[in-house]
């Protein structure tokens, strides 16, 4: 026995793709149960900027003993203005050496402490600890302390 085609195949075609349409509208109905963008989620603090440095460096295979150092001889680690020149930040980057930075290129400033992580990352990687020099006579000292304490 032979079986014919059903004249209204077309129909079946139809149905399948209202059914399909369906679902989607019942898909993204519960999404729209599972996530609300009107209900406040709930607040992820940022990564502290030592502990970002840390992973940084630990991606990027830097010495993140010498790089926390030279932040902390440089700023403290407190996100100020050198009075007397235009530096800034934890490693106080200067105008003219923040402007060689990709980050600077993509509009990133380095006010924002995690850019200003990130250009003293850029910055290591392509010239080491130069443009930290004004201060090796702080970070030198301290690093070779803190190596002397592991």
């Amino acid at each position: 026995m032979v079986r014919k085609k059903p004249k209204n195949h077309w129909r079946a075609a139809i149905t399948v793709a209202i059914s399909s349409s369906l679902l989607s509208i019942n898909m993204a109905g519960l999404f729209l149960l599972q996530f609300n963008p009107f209900q406040p989620q709930p607040f992820v603090p940022p990564t502290p900027p030592r502990e970002y440095l840390a992973a940084e460096c630990e991606k990027l295979g830097y010495d993140c003993l010498l790089l926390d150092t030279i932040a902390f001889c440089e700023s403290s680690w407190h996100m100020v203005k050198n009075s007397s020149s235009s530096a800034f930040g934890y490693f106080q980057i200067i105008d003219g050496t923040e402007q060689t930075t990709p980050q600077y290129a993509d509009g990133q400033r380095k006010y924002d402490p995690y850019t200003n992580i990130d250009m003293a990352l850029y910055l290591y990687g392509k010239r080491g600890s130069n443009p930290w020099n004004e201060s090796r006579g702080c970070w030198q000292w301290r690093y070779r302390q803190a190596l002397r304490s592991e």
